[in-house]
């Protein structure tokens, strides 16, 4: 019985040290997802651009989201999806769309809960190092695919090849963070491949949400 009770004392110390973790992780995500999209709703001031009230508006409804939404321990995969397109809208603003962007859903969404701004790092990743806006050759692809107990995540973009940034720099704190999350909160029911080759960026996130 004490051997027991030693056991439940240790597991109970080992989940409220992996909350501990978790609850440090989302205060990091949280300033880093607040300076980039108010970032870009400077970059459109000093543009003087007529899209200005319109990315006050996005960046509003995104604040709404991460403020309310993510504090909790799991969202609808739907609202996770609603949050990254008016990420997407607040970038496309600075460009006149230039290059090719494209965001694939297929399946039943609605009956999937997951971790909340799990696939955001990911999308911002994209626009970060993609180079999208400058011509027609730079893209994204965004993909997520709903099957029965699990749904998978696909992210792809062109790199920029006059700074050809290393792995290092793309992985970066935001996909360091997600990393550490995942195996937080998903240990042994995900995969995720990530593919640095010379003039694209590939990952693919699968999630057993069962």
């Amino acid at each position: 019985q004490k051997w027991i009770d030693q056991q439940n004392e240790k597991h109970e110390m080992e989940k409220r040290n992996l909350e501990t973790e978790l609850s440090l992780l989302k205060s990091q995500l949280h300033p880093h997802f607040l300076f980039n999209t108010m970032n870009n709703l400077y970059a459109l001031s000093l543009e003087q651009s007529s899209k200005t009230s319109e990315g006050i508006a996005k960046v509003s409804e995104l604040l709404r989201s991460v403020l309310y939404e993510c504090n909790k321990r799991e969202i609808p995969l739907k609202k996770e999806i609603e949050l990254l397109r008016n990420y997407v809208d607040l970038e496309k603003m600075r460009y006149d769309n230039s290059g090719y962007f494209n965001f694939d859903i297929s399946g039943p969404v609605e009956n999937v809960q997951i971790a909340p701004m799990l696939l955001f790092t990911f999308v911002e990743n994209c626009f970060k190092h993609s180079g999208i806006g400058q011509n027609e050759a730079h893209y994204i692809k965004l993909k997520v695919v709903v099957a029965e107990n699990k749904f998978d995540f696909y992210a792809e973009n062109s790199k920029l090849p006059a700074t050809e940034p290393s792995f290092d720099k793309i992985e970066g704190i935001g996909l360091n963070n997600v990393r550490k999350r995942l195996k937080i909160l998903y240990s042994g029911k995900y995969s995720l491949e990530i593919t640095n080759l010379k003039a694209k960026f590939k990952v693919h996130l699968s999630v057993d949400y069962t």
